[in-house]
């Protein structure tokens, strides 16, 4: 639903002047949309870049056109399509995944969100508003966080969130491999069977409905 949406947002922004040109192509609208997507996910808005840009004024009075000048329209341009943008989703009531979770943040802060426990698991990085929505959970009771993490190069990807979880008063514990190991007895027996038959099964062929056949139908964090 993204893109007749974009097309219309670029459509009534305004008049561009660095993105002209470009602005009516495929292209443009998917790229101008992952920018926004990502810009919001980083916790910036339209007026943040618009904001940029007039600072940017003076730099291109005084004569650097590579810097306040062409930097300057570029901004200026986005921030007019991305105002247009957020308009259009106003107006009739959508919501990207960057809204959705500033209306979970809204919620959290406006009602008891008090839980027993919290378990984290599976999460590997985090946006700005992400962290902004477990800041607020973290609040409300007792929370555990996975997070494969060791002192090497090869977890680098995983050592920001990481820092983060310390960050917000949680307590490393490092998990012993031992406790990961399978104990059950049925679950071994069919890890170690699973590839043993090299033929593959027999199967019954579908017959198509319309052919005659049957219709279907505050804590821790552990590494």
């Amino acid at each position: 639903w993204p893109w007749p949406l974009m097309k219309r947002a670029i459509e009534t922004c305004g008049r561009l002047t660095y993105f002209s040109r470009m602005a009516g192509r495929a292209g443009f609208r998917h790229a101008a949309w992952s920018t926004i997507h990502e810009l919001r996910a980083a916790g910036l808005s339209a007026g943040d870049l618009a904001h940029v840009s007039l600072r940017l004024v003076p730099l291109r009075a005084g004569g650097l056109r590579g810097v306040g000048g062409e930097l300057e329209q570029k901004l200026t341009d986005f921030s007019a399509i991305w105002n247009s943008l957020d308009r259009l989703l106003q107006r009739h009531k959508l919501a990207d995944r960057a809204t959705l979770l500033d209306l979970a943040c809204q919620a959290a802060s406006a009602n008891d969100l008090s839980h027993p426990s919290l378990v984290i698991y599976g999460l590997d990085d985090a946006t700005a508003g992400e962290r902004r929505l477990l800041s607020l959970l973290m609040r409300a009771g007792d929370v555990t966080a996975y997070l494969p993490f060791r002192a090497s190069d090869a977890y680098a990807w995983s050592e920001p969130l990481y820092i983060w979880y310390l960050h917000q008063g949680f307590e490393a514990e490092l998990l012993d491999s031992s406790a990961c190991e399978d104990t059950d007895a049925t679950l071994a027996h069919v890890q170690a069977r699973v590839f043993e038959n090299d033929s593959p099964p027999s199967v019954s062929p579908l017959v198509p409905p319309l052919a005659g056949g049957p219709q279907g139908g505050g804590g821790k964090t552990k590494g």
